[in-house]
């Protein structure tokens, strides 16, 4: 599968190299960039008339002619307000960062060309975690936004995907993006093609874990159904860009739940020692026990199950549960959850930190 063809042409040789750098660092499996940033050298690249998917220049290089050949989109760069209209071509802000130009750009690019577009699959065996609680107010969103920090400290290219209906995904992440996941839902109804491409579009970024933000209306969920979630975790999948997808389920366990659980590779199972959780995960294993697929084995040996909230100071031990069913990791309760001053918060308690580590040396069998 061929890679798209990008040039870039910028007289702000810094900004030309970044931007190239950006693009074969973090899409090298997607695109194949070109820089210039002097206009005789790009003059003397489009005589040749080579074939051009994306186009993205500064204005200093508009009235060089590029008419006549099959670009399929053009984009110039601004850095303010233009002072001339430029006819066939897109706007994109020139200072957004890295990932939000180019998501820009995969978004344009997708909206304008409807026709299949094959890509080179990335390298990566992306592999799906489902964080999960049959009871609310367990913290596995705190554990899921968790994990998938982590993993990228430790090296580890992670996806944060938050499926509830109501999400606070807002609240440890930043929500810039304008798009979100009304419109990955929208690709899903009408079937879009090139889902994974234009999920790239959507994507948000922030200290290098991926995500959607929440869609517009938290009823837009109760609207997919799980043949759907299906072809959403398929799309991120085909990015071949993670190493772990972090799904933050909600608490129901109905049919969507259960074709999630399905996909996943292992599941964080998140409970408290207190009597109402373990009255539901009680519920749970038994209604896991009777839909046990006996030709592809049970849900259930997928659980890594972790003791949130833990009061006990002795945290390295492990202990087993009421209806004795091994706790891998038990969380102490902490006090260290710090607001930053946009509202959002984060955890910079060193227990919390080393029970998540040993969650993901469990995932990944290290």
């Amino acid at each position: 599968m061929a890679k798209l063809n990008i040039v870039i042409a910028e007289c702000d040789v810094n900004y030309a190299r970044g931007l190239l750098e950006y693009i074969n660092s973090n899409h090298f499996s997607s695109f194949m960039a070109s820089c210039f940033t002097k206009l005789d050298s790009f003059a003397a690249y489009f005589e040749k008339q080579p074939p051009v998917d994306i186009l993205i220049i500064s204005p200093d290089f508009y009235d060089i002619s590029v008419e006549g050949l099959e670009v399929k989109l053009k984009i110039i760069l601004s850095d303010g307000v233009l002072k001339r209209e430029y006819p066939g071509y897109q706007v994109v802000n020139k200072y957004n960062t890295g990932d939000k130009l180019i998501g820009e750009v995969l978004y344009l690019y997708s909206k304008t060309n409807n026709q299949e577009i094959r890509l080179t699959s990335g390298s990566k065996n992306t592999e799906f975690v489902g964080v999960y609680s049959p009871a609310g107010g367990a913290g596995k969103t705190t554990i899921a936004t968790a994990l998938s920090t982590q993993c990228i400290e430790l090296g580890i290219r992670s996806f944060y995907l938050n499926l509830e209906s109501i999400q606070s995904t807002g609240v440890f992440f930043n929500s810039y993006n304008k798009r979100n996941l009304s419109y990955v839902f929208y690709y899903l109804k009408e079937k879009c093609r090139n889902l994974s491409f234009k999920m790239d579009g959507i994507k948000c970024t922030e200290d290098g874990v991926e995500y959607f933000n929440p869609p517009e209306s938290p009823m837009e969920y109760e609207e997919i159904n799980p043949e759907e979630l299906e072809q959403l975790l398929k799309g991120i999948k085909d990015m071949g860009c993670y190493d772990y997808v972090f799904i933050d389920m909600y608490s129901n366990f109905d049919l969507k739940n259960y074709k999630i659980m399905e996909l996943c590779d292992r599941i964080v199972l998140v409970s408290l020692y207190e009597p109402i959780a373990s009255h539901k995960r009680k519920i749970l294993f038994n209604e896991l026990a009777k839909l046990c697929d006996r030709d592809k084995g049970s849900i259930s040996d997928k659980f890594i199950i972790v003791i949130n909230k833990h009061k006990g100071r002795n945290d390295e031990d492990i202990e087993n549960l009421e209806e004795n069913i091994p706790a891998a990791v038990r969380i102490p309760e902490f006090s260290n959850t710090l607001i930053r001053e946009d509202g959002r918060i984060f955890n910079d308690d060193d227990n919390f930190r080393r029970a998540i580590n040993r969650i993901i040396d469990i995932i990944s069998c290290r």
